[in-house]
């Protein structure tokens, strides 16, 4: 039955998916992240066992040391290596089913531990539940190269499962103090290093699996109080826990050292941080277990009070030493708080929170009903555990509670929330199955003359108990497995007006050198674009992107977009070495992403907006916010609504096929690519209003009128960026700028050369 649910998993996560998602030899998915997970597969197949550590092409020009630990590309580069060689297949269509294949394996670990923690029946729903719960899906999709799939889910799951099997053992500290362990004793020990390897596993694949070990401390101060109010031995979890913890540390630690980062201590790497935080979990767990040995004697209340004094001292005495690292690790790498960037990235946001307040929209989308059905699973497994103390029972309570609380600060933790609601709700289905028909299904199970059964449900099954199991499954699993299969047939693809634009870029621009990242050699010249797209821009364009999805370049990029001065993005993109910009209708949208652009600028999304009173049609005053004077005059504004008209130093050399609206009649398309260049200067002499004009037509067959205008006493200088005959890119220019001064009109012709070069050239009224 099991294996059946795996051949299911492995449908709706590959055969379902496919066609959305592999296209043409090429992953095609909409979301981010696994194409820089794409290229360093790229680039580590090409260079294995050696994984892309720094990368010259991100945060441009100054290259970026990679924040992701490096094992679950490893593994994902290992295994499209192996798919090549089986398949004869392109390295992303033997890579596309990684993900799947790790999240159709994770419903095994959480078989066995439902299985443990309850019974055999609810493990084979939980694993049910997993496959098709719509957050798990989302996460672990063909193509979905992301390691969330690994390290949110199946490593946890692993971990949790050999520790749960370690807790069951009866380790003593004498029978280790004489090695005298019996063959049960040795199986525990090999559980704990199991578990430690997958300690190593989850700490080699995010930043943030320290968040799993904080798990684990927060269960082990309270089971450490369970055993003292008991006096019950705590020697079995100590020495567990110092096991599984010096495993990892001896797993981790040569990787660690070998990485750049090795002999420094930084949060933000892979380095010595790693394995001296394994070390402090050694020595804390070790000062837990011996004073619980030694007040095991004391009053009940004392060890609880002892150990919550400790950590509160540890902490503050942590913090004042180190302010800066302490914040780190108790905001959980900012998981548990919600400033900068973090504000502005949806996965971020609360999972109850939206425009309007409290929704359970995202709850829906994610979870149909099974969010609340887990609820009530963890407050019945809490009811359990107050009537009868489990260790096993317990870590999975302790793991629940900060997986719900997790979701609900962040929806970016709903896929590790799923394994969690698949258990819990595993056990309430098979609850409420065992309430309805539970003593026919036992009968039944005893019976070897098949000709008794239906004799057997004449009298022991009503037709009102068929149609509760039928309602059950109605309401209960026919919404998620609808939705799920609706996310699996309908894979939003990579916008196509991003992908035309890119794949534009890559072909018509001159191509950057050191893309392969061999070397920490500087590419020539930067794209700036917002930060969302970065990783795009990247993997998809083959150029060195400013900003990205690792949150680098940020303020730059919306220091620029939002500046109200050409001259003030000058500093940005000389700095930055930026030879292209490329923008989309969402980043110039005030309803869109250009509230991120201005939140994150340091001014403000109310400079950029007015409110305003007005009748509405029952004749009562309302007020709407509405865009002002300033909005209209961002830089991200007059390029993509207005074509960078009036610019001196951007044009436009490229937009998408695609109409997003219109503005004064023209159409607006989706994405748009503008050069930097130096710009002819045309100095004009005379006297009197001037005004400068060239009549534009893209490579969509749109035209605009480029102007400037100034009022002149003596001479000025127009800067220009566009050539006159100009045929470069798909776009054409009139042959010559039409220059008035007060009355008069003349022409003058600039050459592409005047442009690139900065050269002066003048004109006399």
């Amino acid at each position: 039955m099991l294996f059946a649910v795996f051949v299911v998993a492995l449908y709706l996560r590959v055969i379902l998916p496919y066609a959305s998602s592999i296209q043409g030899g090429s992953i095609i998915i909409s979301d981010f992240d696994p194409y820089y997970h794409l290229r360093i597969v790229e680039y580590t197949i090409q260079h294995f066992p050696n994984v892309l550590a720094f990368d010259p092409y991100v945060d441009y020009p100054n290259g970026f040391w990679i924040g992701w630990p490096p094992l679950y590309d490893f593994l994902a580069s290992a295994y499209a290596m192996v798919a090549m060689a089986l398949f004869h297949v392109d390295y992303q269509v033997a890579v596309a089913t990684f993900p799947a294949v790790l999240g159709a394996l994770a419903i095994l670990p959480i078989y066995y531990i439902t299985k443990l923690v309850f019974d055999w029946k609810a493990g084979i729903v939980a694993a049910a539940l997993l496959t098709i719960i719509p957050a798990n899906l989302l996460r672990s999709m063909v193509g979905n190269l992301n390691h969330h799939v690994a390290v949110e889910v199946l490593f946890p799951a692993l971990l949790f499962l050999f520790l749960m099997f370690a807790l069951k053992g009866e380790l003593t500290f004498a029978k280790v103090r004489r090695l005298a362990l019996t063959g049960e004793d040795k199986r525990t020990l090999l559980f704990a290093a199991l578990a430690g390897v997958f300690v190593t596993a989850i700490l080699l694949t995010w930043l943030g699996g320290f968040l799993f070990l904080g798990i684990i401390g927060a269960f082990a101060i309270v089971q450490y109080s369970i055993y003292h109010v008991k006096r019950l031995s705590s020697d079995n979890l100590t020495i567990v826990s110092i096991a599984m913890l010096f495993v990892s540390l001896i797993t981790l630690l040569p990787v660690s050292l070998m990485s750049h980062f090795g002999r420094v201590v930084d949060t933000e790497h892979l380095s010595l941080f790693q394995p001296l935080f394994l070390v402090a979990l050694i020595v804390i767990f070790a000062i837990f277990g011996f004073l619980a040995y030694y007040m095991r004697g004391m009053r009940r209340a004392i060890y609880p009070l002892t150990i919550c004094a400790l950590v509160a001292a540890a902490s503050i005495g942590f913090y004042l030493l180190k302010p800066d690292l302490a914040v780190t690790i108790f905001s959980g790498y900012g998981f548990f708080t919600q400033s900068g960037v973090l504000q502005t990235i949806a996965e971020a946001q609360p999972l109850f929170g939206g425009a309007g307040g409290f929704q359970l929209n995202s709850v829906a989308s994610y979870f149909q009903i099974l969010f609340f059905v887990g609820l009530a699973g963890l407050a019945a497994l809490v009811y359990r555990l107050w009537k009868k103390q489990d260790e096993a029972a317990l870590l999975l309570a302790v793991w629940s509670v900060f997986a719900f609380a997790l979701a609900a600060i962040q929806t970016r933790f709903t896929f590790l929330l799923s394994a969690n609601v698949a258990i819990l709700s595993g056990f309430v289905i098979v609850w409420i199955m065992d309430a309805l028909i539970g003593k026919a299904y036992s009968e039944v199970a005893g019976i070897h003359d098949a000709g008794a059964v239906p004799q057997l449900f004449g009298r022991e099954v009503k037709y009102t108990q068929l149609l509760g199991v039928f309602l059950v499954l109605l309401i209960l699993l026919l919404p998620s497995i609808n939705v799920t299969a609706s996310y699996a047939k309908n894979v939003p693809a990579i916008d196509p007006d991003w992908a035309e634009s890119l794949q534009w870029m890559k072909a018509n621009t001159p191509a950057t050198s050191n893309y392969n990242a061999t070397t920490d050699q500087r590419p020539e010249y930067g794209v700036l674009s917002w930060w969302d797209y970065g990783n795009w821009i990247i993997f998809l364009g083959n150029r060195p992107a400013v900003a990205n999805n690792f949150q680098t370049g940020v303020s730059d990029a919306a220091q620029f977009f939002t500046s109200q001065n050409e001259s003030d993005t000058l500093s940005i993109v000389q700095n930055r070495n930026v030879k292209y910009v490329m923008t989309d209708y969402q980043m110039a949208d005030y309803q869109g992403k250009f509230q991120a652009m201005a939140l994150l600028s340091g001014n403000g999304v109310d400079t950029y907006f007015t409110t305003q009173s007005y009748l509405n049609e029952n004749g009562s005053v309302q007020q709407q916010t509405v865009p002002n004077e300033a909005y209209y005059n961002t830089t991200v504004v007059r390029l993509h609504y207005m074509d960078g008209n009036g610019f001196s130093h951007y044009r436009l050399i490229h937009e998408s096929p695609s109409s997003v609206g219109t503005l004064g009649g023209t159409e607006i398309k989706a994405v748009k690519i503008f050069e930097y260049v130096n710009g002819a200067k045309i100095a004009v002499k005379g006297n009197g209003n001037a005004t400068l004009s060239l009549n534009v037509t893209t490579n969509q067959n749109s035209t605009f009128n480029y102007t400037q205008s100034a009022v002149i006493n003596g001479t000025y200088t127009f800067i220009v960026p566009y050539s006159t005959n100009w045929t470069s890119y798909g776009m054409q220019t009139a042959n010559a700028y039409n220059v008035t001064v007060g009355n008069s009109t003349k022409s003058i012709a600039v050459s592409e050369s005047d442009v690139i070069n900065g050269t002066e050239l003048n004109l006399s009224f």
